[in-house]
């Protein structure tokens, strides 16, 4: 609000079959650099991106074509009530690299995954799949299964991962492997 205020950033509502959504853009010629207290992580945004506090993360993938297919799928994600659990991305999109027939990597963690929740979390995917040219390809691995992945996928995911969701129990263990992380965590 103080930012609208000022003159830095203007707000528009966005409708959608979820409601009304606020989203900010930043006008011309700002940049913002700021920490968010709760998360502790820096947030840099560009004068020419919209400001998504629900997606915040979105903001590292550097294509901006694969980003509001992202946004599609998390969004439908967001809607599974099978308590904690994180969410990577992962592959070429991540790196910048991602064409018009890469599909989009991501890896789900959790304590323990059940096959219902595992059922949920797809049938969002499919659901959402159908907004989408790209398709998705989830993994989904227990914490225990993540420390013991294959080491090349391993080494990509700390290396050049986005985790673009995060629900329930903080996951700094998990952030402390991953280079990103680990170089904005306080």
């Amino acid at each position: 609000k103080r930012l609208e205020e000022k003159g830095i950033v203007e707000g528009e509502y966005r409708r959608d079959r979820n409601g009304r959504s606020l989203i900010y853009r930043l006008r011309p010629f700002h940049l913002i650099f700021s920490i968010d207290p709760d998360k502790k992580i820096l947030i840099y945004l560009k004068a020419d991106e919209p400001l998504d506090v629900d997606n915040i993360y979105l903001g590292y993938i550097p294509q901006r074509d694969f980003r509001e297919e992202v946004r599609k799928y998390i969004s439908e994600v967001k809607k599974a009530e099978i308590g904690e659990f994180l969410v990577i991305l992962y592959g070429s999109i991540v790196k910048g690299e991602g064409h018009r027939k890469s599909d989009i990597d991501m890896l789900f963690l959790k304590d323990e995954w059940r096959e219902i929740d595992k059922d949920r979390i797809l049938n969002l995917l499919a659901i959402a799949s159908s907004k989408c040219k790209h398709r998705i390809n989830p993994i989904f691995k227990t914490i225990d299964e993540f420390e013991s992945l294959d080491r090349e996928l391993k080494k990509e995911i700390n290396e050049y991962g986005i985790i673009i969701y995060e629900r329930g129990k903080r996951w700094d263990q998990i952030k402390q492997k991953m280079r990103r992380y680990k170089s904005i965590t306080i």
